[in-house]
């Protein structure tokens, strides 16, 4: 941390929830002491935003209390602007100092330009058997990001062009001329030329960079956070999360830092009308990974159990969406083995109708043994005619 910049703005909520589902204050004070030993700061400032006390645990609250009434810990006030993103900015602002934070704070981009700056931003993640680990970080570029420095320019052109309208001309008036004087032609500069024809605008080429700014998917998740996700999940495993806000089609669940896609569809067989019908805002639950989006870095889920609302100690009976679908298939197992057995059964009722080969040829061979009787029969009084004239 270079001598300017000796003071530490601490992104809470965000450092406590790094690698969880739920955010620790236990974790958040190893954070903020891990970096206290390592680097040179004056003073630290932690800023967590309105929600965090209702997701710890119970057997931190009171812990949590006693740090905000002494002050070691900030919230920021109802109702402000941009959730404690922008307060956190705008106290790092004002204070010169270093942000300790994994977001990238896109939103802030076109407005807080001095993020971009050389060790104004650290980052942290807890290693097993390692400890915390900081590094200095570079905020991200998205389409928010490209989207806020835009508005931010087109604002400060736009006040420009105000007050340029609003000042008075440099130029001083002609002197006045003596009555009675003749008037004298105006010189040829002075002469007012017309003006060149304006340039034809290009709809078509405005038209394909505006679709093509909107083609462009939006990045649901940070680098880092869908990296460490990924790293430590994989498709088929089950992650516990919190549900954090609701689409059309489904829900937006905060598990391991990360922001998955739960849809209506995976919520159960059959599936809900609406996602709010099986799950309620700030509700724990356990989803399953399904697939991963690496361009949009996604991550799609389906339901497997659903816990209580965080805050409220609510509980809900457990959801299984595939018991029917499990019952659905020990009937068709048990159809099939049926189906089976009556296919065995037939096969071998046929085989003890089929009639038997032995019998014909034993008529065959009393035929042929009649056949050589009667023959032997017709030669023997032939032999006695012949006796008889000897």
């Amino acid at each position: 941390m270079s001598k300017a910049h000796r003071h530490l703005v601490v992104d809470g909520s965000n450092i406590a929830t790094e690698g969880r589902s739920l955010p620790s204050l236990h974790q958040l004070d190893e954070a903020v002491k891990a970096i206290a030993s390592e680097r040179s700061i004056d003073s630290i400032t932690v800023i967590v935003d309105a929600t965090f006390a209702h997701r710890i645990a119970d057997s931190e609250k009171d812990v949590y209390e006693d740090a905000v009434n002494a002050g070691e810990i900030i919230t920021p006030p109802a109702g402000v602007v941009g959730r404690g993103d922008a307060f956190i900015l705008m106290v790092a602002d004002k204070a010169n100092a270093v942000v300790l934070s994994n977001d990238s704070f896109q939103e802030f981009h076109g407005e807080h330009d001095w993020l971009f700056e050389e060790g104004r931003l650290v980052g942290g993640k807890p290693i097993e058997h390692v400890g915390w680990v900081f590094v200095d970080r570079v905020p991200v570029r998205g389409p928010a990001s490209r989207r806020a420095i835009r508005e931010a320019k087109d604002g400060s052109s736009k006040r420009q062009a105000s007050g340029r309208s609003r000042g008075r001309s440099s130029s001083k008036p002609a002197p006045a001329e003596p009555l009675g004087a003749p008037k004298k032609p105006p010189p040829t500069s002075a002469v007012a030329k017309p003006d060149p024809p304006a340039k034809k605008s290009k709809p078509r080429a405005q038209a394909k960079q505006q679709t093509k700014r909107r083609s462009e998917p939006e990045a649901l998740n940070e680098p880092m956070t869908f990296l460490s996700f990924v790293t430590n999940y994989s498709i088929g495993s089950d992650v516990e999360g919190v549900v954090e806000r609701f689409s059309s089609h489904g829900c937006y669940v905060r598990a391991a830092s990360a922001q998955c896609y739960l849809p209506s569809k995976s919520m159960g067989d059959p599936p809900p009308t609406r996602a709010r019908d099986v799950v309620s805002q700030q509700q724990s639950v356990t989803v399953r990974v399904v697939s991963l989006d690496a361009e949009r870095r996604g991550i799609n889920v389906e339901l497997v159990d659903v816990g209580s609302v965080v805050g409220e100690g609510a509980s809900h009976q457990p959801n299984q969406p595939n018991a029917r679908s499990a019952s659905v298939d020990d009937s068709v197992g048990e159809a099939h083995h049926t189906r089976s057995r009556t296919q065995v059964a037939t096969k071998k009722a046929s085989k003890k109708a089929a009639p038997k080969k032995a019998p014909a040829k034993k008529a065959a061979t009393a035929t042929s043994s009649a056949r050589a009787t009667k023959a032997a029969a017709k030669k023997a009084p032939a032999k006695k005619k012949a006796a008889k004239k000897k």
